[in-house]
Parts: C-alpha cells; sequence; structure tokens
C-alpha cells in the first residue's frame, strides 16, 4: 500500500510540473480479465493523457471487494460466477463489458487442432501421455491446470465431471494464476491447459487454441452458442462514479474499446 500511495504521489508531482493535473484511475482483481483491460488502458490513455490508469497485480474475491469498498481502488475486475444481488445491495454496480470463451491451448509443438470432449478427460486423468494417441507427434503431454476454485476450471467441470477433483491427479502441473499458466504454455513443448482465449490472441502464434468436438472457440461460435466453455467480464464500481471512471467505461463501449475486445476474441454483450 505505501508502494501505490508513493506512486500516486510521484504521478501527480510529474503532473504538476508539466502544468497539467494527472488523475490516477486503480483497477485491480481478476487475473482472467487484466488482459483486455490492459489492452483497453493502453488506448484509453492515448486519447486521454490526464488520466494514468494504474492496473495492479490481481486479487481474489474478497479482497477485490473489500479494497472496492474501502476506496483502495476506483474499479475491481470480475469474472463469471457474480452474485450481481448482493453486489447492488452493497451499493456497487456492475458493469457486463465482455464474454470471452474459455480454450484449451496449446503449445505450437503439439500440432493438434481438434479435440474431443472424452479427451480431454482422457489427458486430465492421466490415462494418455502422448499426443502420437491424438494424431499428433511423438511428444509427451505435459497437462497444466488452475485450482478447482478457480474459474476456467469451474466453467469447464460444469460441463466435464472429470474436472471437479483437478488436485487429486498427481501428474498435472498447477498455476495459482492465468498469467503464469500461459507463459508456461508458450514456453514447455507438449502442454495443453485452460486459459482465456484473450491469452491466445495476445501469444503471438505461441499458443495455439484447440477446437472442442470439431467447433472452434471463435467469436461467431461463442455468438452463436455453440462453443461449450465461455466467462463473462465485469468490472465494479462504487457509488457515484468520478469523471475519469465515466469516461473509461464510456471508451470500452465506443467503437474503439469494441474493436479492441473483438481483437483480443472477445465478443461485446449486447445492452440490456
Amino acid at each position: 500500500m505505501r508502494f501505490l500511495i508513493c506512486l500516486i504521489s510521484l504521478l501527480f508531482v510529474v503532473g504538476q510540473v508539466a502544468g497539467q493535473q494527472v488523475d490516477t484511475l486503480r483497477i485491480d482483481g481478476s487475473n482472467g480479465v487484466k488482459p483486455l483491460v490492459v489492452d483497453l488502458a493502453t488506448a484509453f490513455e492515448a486519447i486521454y493523457p490526464k488520466i494514468h490508469v494504474l492496473i495492479g497485480d490481481g486479487m481474489n474475491t474478497s479482497k477485490r471487494i473489500d479494497a472496492l469498498m474501502n476506496e483502495d481502488i476506483d474499479i475491481a475486475m470480475a469474472s463469471h460466477g457474480l452474485d450481481i444481488p448482493r453486489f447492488t445491495q452493497m451499493g456497487l454496480q456492475v458493469h457486463w463489458f465482455a464474454q470471452m470463451a474459455v480454450v484449451f491451448g496449446t503449445h505450437q509443438s503439439v500440432q493438434v487442432q481438434d479435440i474431443r470432449m472424452e479427451d480431454l478427460c482422457a489427458i486430465y486423468e492421466g490415462k494418455v501421455d502422448n499426443w502420437q494417441a491424438l494424431g499428433g507427434p511423438n511428444l509427451p503431454i505435459i497437462a497444466l491446470a488452475r485450482p478447482s476454485d478457480e474459474v476456467d476450471t469451474e466453467v469447464i467441470a460444469a460441463a466435464l465431471a472429470c474436472f471437479e477433483n483437478l488436485e487429486e491427479q498427481k501428474h498435472l502441473q498447477f498455476h495459482q494464476k492465468s498469467g503464469p499458466l500461459a507463459r508456461a504454455l508458450q514456453n514447455t513443448n507438449g502442454s495443453i491447459g485452460m486459459c482465456a482465449a484473450v491469452r491466445v490472441a495476445q501469444s503471438e502464434g505461441k499458443i495455439q487454441a484447440l477446437a472442442i468436438d470439431g467447433v472452434e472457440p471463435s467469436p461467431k461460435m461463442l455468438k452463436k452458442g455453440k462453443y461449450p466453455f465461455y466467462r463473462n467480464a465485469y468490472l465494479l464500481t462504487k457509488g457515484r462514479m468520478s469523471d475519469a471512471e465515466k469516461r473509461f467505461l464510456h471508451f470500452i463501449r465506443s467503437k474503439t474499446g469494441k474493436r479492441i475486445l473483438e481483437s483480443n476474441q472477445a465478443i461485446v454483450p449486447k445492452a440490456k
């Protein structure tokens, strides 16, 4: 917290020296949503140079809500499974801004484009340990996973019961956060792991997303409701929003914001 206060103070001083005051918009929360927000914030700052967007390293659900309620942050990033009525009663506003596929990504060495759900279970239960058995190269399968209480795993477990108790599988390599798992996918030959589609879009081709039973995890298939795994992305604010908060949320819903979301393989939900 001391580091955050010092950083904010430094930004304020720099702004004053340059002859203008710099507002700081503090955002933290879901690591699964963070890559989308980072891209949006970069473009936003180019348009609004007097507003600096400071994005944290990630917080779990309880910590991000506490931070928002205590005004330690201005906006909380959140994902699938929100208790929206409860947050509304707390005086929070929930802004649904994107939906993205949860995919099974593979390292570029795997060279498999499609997989059946039953084969996913076989991999994560340790029954299949080489890609050759699934039409790929003679390469050991390195299965990466998130804990069972993380959103990506919960989304998959809702459709595949074999993912409900992954911690019992000793051959799996677990990553608490989505960023380290995505980096492991990029750097580990033969690896497979679950992640949001935005991680694939930002990997510069180092991660390949598998089609599931012939259905690609594309925005088109997501819009049609044909792809089975997806997560929603939300931003939460408290009470009356500041001018900086209003501008950021308006930017996300603008044509530019929509293009950025779509370039990251996310779809923009229709306004209700």
